[in-house]
């Protein structure tokens, strides 16, 4: 009998099968009217089995398949959340996408994966090295720090973040050059504003959640959050973390204060060096608070 899935955020974890797909060929209905509203369209298509990465299936790598997905749309109203997990999907022949289902008691065919449920979420299929290398690491062939330091020179998204937010409350990740690694993940080139957003709320929440964590972490995730501010590729993210995250953490916002001669008791040299390019972008937004913290004024 196939695993029962267990309750996780992480999709990865959740999943029974994880299923990496080759569109060959697709055909959609014309839309009609479907349920709440909303208009529905049938696609038929055909794939390829690209890879099995989790679970067990009644079809192996290369083998071919038919089926059937739904998608929705509501052209009368913008903003609305629309249903379905296909609904996004950029379908086109000739791209890979990867598909997340949660099955018990049976070994399922492809096509079956594909409805909803059991399917749970389709990912696109460049997310694949980075899934791939969660479930090493879910598997325990990966350690904590191998995970983050493959993870810094491979490209991930959503569904890699959505893993560490499951797993990084484990102590593994509280050690030393372990936390190095995942703070130098929030600053690792070619992510996304939304994903790099997504990555500092989990390494926050992480941090703040207690457990293996402690006032020592939290002054390595100021600086490092300074760094990725001042310094590094925080692109849209700088005006949340100059005006929201940091001023929080450290207190210059309300709550207990934390003086930068505290944070930086380990390294004054990386205080002035940020305190010196700071000053150098004055109409930063929330830069002129963090000025005066970084220069002791309160």
């Amino acid at each position: 009998m196939d695993p029962t899935p267990s309750p996780s955020p992480s999709v990865i974890l959740h999943a029974t099968h994880i299923v990496s797909i080759r569109l060959t060929a697709l055909h959609a209905d014309a839309w009609h009217p479907g349920p709440g509203g909303f208009e529905a369209r049938a696609v038929h298509l055909d794939g390829v089995i690209d890879a099995v990465l989790k679970g067990a299936i009644a079809a192996g790598p290369g083998a071919g398949f038919a089926a059937q997905i739904t998608q929705f749309d509501n052209p009368s109203a913008a903003g609305v959340p629309i249903p379905g997990l296909w609904t996004p999907v950029a379908l086109e022949v000739g791209t890979t996408v990867i598909v997340f289902a949660a099955v018990t008691g049976v070994t399922p065919a492809p096509a079956a994966l594909l409805a909803e449920p059991p399917a749970i979420a389709v990912r696109d299929g460049w997310e694949r090295p980075s899934i791939c290398l969660a479930l090493r690491h879910a598997a325990g062939d990966v350690s904590a720090l191998d995970l983050l330091h493959a993870a810094a020179s491979s490209p991930f998204g959503f569904t890699f973040v959505d893993y560490l937010a499951a797993v990084t409350p484990n102590p593994a990740f509280a050690r030393g050059v372990a936390f190095g690694a995942l703070l130098d993940l929030m600053s690792a080139p070619g992510v996304t504003a939304p994903v790099r957003g997504a990555l500092v709320s989990v390494v926050i929440s992480t941090v703040r959640g207690g457990g293996g964590f402690s006032d020592r972490h939290l002054n390595r995730l100021i600086i490092a959050l300074l760094r990725l501010a001042v310094l590094g590729p925080a692109g849209e993210l700088r005006g949340t973390l100059l005006t929201v995250d940091i001023p929080i953490l450290t207190g210059v916002r309300g709550g207990e204060l934390r003086s930068a001669a505290a944070v930086f008791s380990g390294d004054p040299a990386d205080r002035l060096v940020l305190l010196s390019a700071l000053r150098k972008q004055p109409d930063w937004p929330g830069a002129a608070r963090l000025i005066q913290w970084l220069g002791g004024a309160f």
